[in-house]
C-alpha cells in the first residue's frame, strides 16, 4: 500500500511531510453521514505529518513581502525564520482573538442579569450583588471540563489559555495562539469545529468557493472565444498577451497579505508599492512563480492548448498549494497542474511530482542523494 511505503520512509528518517490549509481544506470536508470518513482522512494526516505544517497562505505571502521590504531596507527582518512550523501552526494569526475576553464575558452577565425578573426590586439588587462578586476565571476554571469536552480539547488547554488570559498570566495574544494551537491537531480540529462549533462551518468552502469562482470564470471566457475564430490567433501570440495580463494577476494575489499584514508590520502603502513595482515584486517567490505559470494555466483552461480538457474547481487549491512550492524538497501536485508548473518552471521541475505512485522513489533517491 502507497500510504505504508510514505509512512515507513517517514519512519526510517527518509522523509518529512507537512500539510497545509490548502490540503486540510481540501480532505476535510465534513458531511455527518460520513464522518468516520473524514476522520479517518485526519489521523492518516498526522500519522504522516505529525505536527509539521506550512504556515497559513495570505500569512506566507505576507512573510515573503516582509523579507523583500527587509532586503530593500523598508522593514527590519521578520522574526519568523520559516515557512514550515514544526508545530501544527497552519492557521492564521489569531493574536487579537481573545483580546476583548475579559469584556465578553462581562457583557454576557450584563445580558444575563437584564433578563432577569425577580419578584421585588430587593430581591433583584441581592441577585445582582452576588453575580458581581463571580470571579469570571473561577467560572471558566469550573466550567473548564464541560467547554473541553464539548470542543475536543484537553481541560489543560482551556485552563493553559482562557483562564491563564482572565488571570493576566498571559497575554490575550499568547492565550490565543495556545487556544488554537490545541485545535490544530487535524483529528482536534474535526470535532472542535465541525462537531462543537455552532457557528457557519465554512472553512471547507474557502478553497472550493474559489475554485467554483475560478472555474466559472474560465468557462465563461472559453464560451466568449467560441464565438470568434482563434484559428488566425498563433499560440505564442495569445501566450505573449497573457504573459502581459500576469502582473495584474500577481497584484491581486499579492494583496492576499492584507488580512495577516499586522503581524509583519506590513501597511496598505508598503503592500501596494511592491503590487505596482514589477522589479520589487520580483523579489517575492510566490508572486515571481504565479506570474510565470499563469499564462500557461489560462492558456489550458481556455482551451487555447492541450487536450482541451475543462477547468477543474480544484484549481483555486492548486493554485494555493503551489505557493509552498519553494519550501519544499519534492512538491506534490495533479498531474495537470504539475504539468503545468514543469513547464513554466523548468529550475524547479525536478521538485515536482506529478504522479502519487513516483513519490517513494523519488523520496529515496533524493535522500540517498543527499548522504
Amino acid at each position: 500500500m502507497l500510504f505504508n511505503k510514505l509512512l515507513t520512509l517517514k519512519e526510517q528518517g527518509f522523509a518529512r511531510f507537512g500539510y497545509s490549509m490548502p490540503l486540510l481544506g481540501e480532505l476535510l470536508q465534513y458531511d455527518e453521514t460520513h464522518a468516520e470518513t473524514t476522520i479517518h482522512k485526519a489521523e492518516a494526516v498526522e500519522k504522516l505529518c505529525g505536527k509539521n505544517a506550512f504556515i497559513w497562505p495570505g500569512r506566507l505571502i505576507a512573510w515573503e513581502l516582509a523579507i523583500a521590504a527587509a532586503a530593500n531596507g523598508l522593514l527590519d527582518e521578520p522574526y519568523l525564520k520559516s515557512a514550515f512550523s514544526e508545530n501544527a501552526y497552519w492557521f492564521p494569526n489569531v493574536e487579537d482573538a481573545l483580546d476583548d475576553l475579559k469584556g465578553g464575558f462581562q457583557r454576557t452577565l450584563d445580558e444575563s442579569l437584564a433578563e432577569i425578573t425577580p419578584v421585588n426590586r430587593k430581591q433583584r439588587r441581592t441577585i445582582e450583588a452576588n453575580v458581581r462578586r463571580l470571579n469570571v476565571s473561577t467560572m471558566v476554571n469550573a466550567s473548564a471540563p464541560e467547554l473541553a469536552d464539548k470542543y475536543g480539547l484537553r481541560v489543560s488547554d482551556v485552563q493553559r489559555s482562557l483562564v491563564a488570559v482572565l488571570e493576566d498570566k498571559i497575554s490575550p495574544a499568547e492565550g490565543a495562539t495556545r487556544l488554537f494551537s490545541a485545535m490544530a491537531k487535524p483529528t482536534t480540529f474535526i470535532r472542535t469545529y465541525f462537531v462543537g462549533y455552532e457557528g457557519e462551518k465554512d472553512f471547507p468552502s474557502w478553497i472550493s468557493d474559489m475554485g467554483r469562482k475560478l472555474q466559472a470564470s474560465m468557462l465563461e471566457g472559453r464560451e466568449k472565444l467560441s464565438r470568434i475564430d482563434t484559428s488566425v490567433l498563433s499560440s505564442d501570440f495569445m501566450r505573449t498577451a497573457l504573459e502581459q495580463m500576469a502582473p495584474d494577476f500577481g497584484r491581486q494575489m499579492l494583496r492576499l497579505a492584507q488580512t495577516e499584514a499586522s503581524e509583519f508590520r506590513l501597511d496598505d502603502p508598503l503592500i501596494d508599492l511592491f503590487a505596482s513595482r514589477r522589479d520589487l515584486a520580483e523579489q517575492v517567490p510566490c508572486w515571481r512563480n504565479f506570474t510565470r505559470y499563469v499564462p500557461i494555466f489560462m492558456q489550458s483552461n481556455l482551451g487555447l492548448r492541450g487536450d482541451g480538457y475543462k477547468p477543474e474547481r480544484s484549481a483555486g487549491g492548486d493554485i494555493m498549494h503551489s505557493f509552498y512550492l519553494p519550501y519544499c524538497d519534492l512538491w506534490r501536485g495533479d498531474r495537470r497542474f504539475a504539468h503545468i508548473l514543469k513547464e513554466a518552471l523548468p529550475e524547479q521541475s525536478g521538485k515536482i511530482v506529478g504522479r502519487l505512485s513516483e513519490l517513494p522513489d523519488l523520496i529515496e533517491k533524493a535522500a540517498y542523494a543527499s548522504t
